[in-house]
Protein backbone atom coordinates (compact mmCIF):
# COMPACT_ATOMS: atom_id res chain seq x y z
CA UNK A 1 0.00 0.00 0.00
CA UNK A 2 2.74 2.43 0.98
CA UNK A 3 4.75 1.53 -2.10
CA UNK A 4 1.76 2.19 -4.36
CA UNK A 5 1.25 5.62 -2.80
CA UNK A 6 4.92 6.44 -3.28
CA UNK A 7 4.78 5.45 -6.94
CA UNK A 8 1.68 7.57 -7.48
CA UNK A 9 3.33 10.50 -5.71
CA UNK A 10 6.45 10.17 -7.83
CA UNK A 11 4.43 9.94 -11.05
CA UNK A 12 2.47 13.06 -10.09
CA UNK A 13 5.67 14.97 -9.32
CA UNK A 14 7.19 13.80 -12.60
CA UNK A 15 4.12 15.03 -14.50
CA UNK A 16 4.39 18.46 -12.90
CA UNK A 17 8.11 18.70 -13.64
CA UNK A 18 7.56 17.63 -17.25
CA UNK A 19 4.93 20.37 -17.55
CA UNK A 20 7.39 22.93 -16.19
CA UNK A 21 10.14 21.73 -18.53
CA UNK A 22 7.77 21.85 -21.49
CA UNK A 23 6.80 25.38 -20.47
CA UNK A 24 10.48 26.34 -20.50
CA UNK A 25 10.76 24.94 -24.01
CA UNK A 26 12.76 21.91 -22.88
CA UNK A 27 11.21 18.61 -23.90
CA UNK A 28 13.43 15.64 -24.72
CA UNK A 29 16.59 17.12 -23.20
CA UNK A 30 14.77 18.24 -20.07
CA UNK A 31 13.06 14.87 -19.71
CA UNK A 32 16.38 13.03 -19.98
CA UNK A 33 17.99 15.33 -17.43
CA UNK A 34 15.10 14.78 -15.04
CA UNK A 35 14.97 11.00 -15.44
CA UNK A 36 18.68 10.66 -14.58
CA UNK A 37 18.49 12.12 -11.04
CA UNK A 38 15.18 10.32 -10.51
CA UNK A 39 16.91 6.99 -11.17
CA UNK A 40 19.64 7.91 -8.68
CA UNK A 41 16.98 8.74 -6.08
CA UNK A 42 15.76 5.16 -6.41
Amino acid sequence: MSQEATVQDRTYTLSIDLNVLEHLGIKKKGTDLFIEPAAQDC
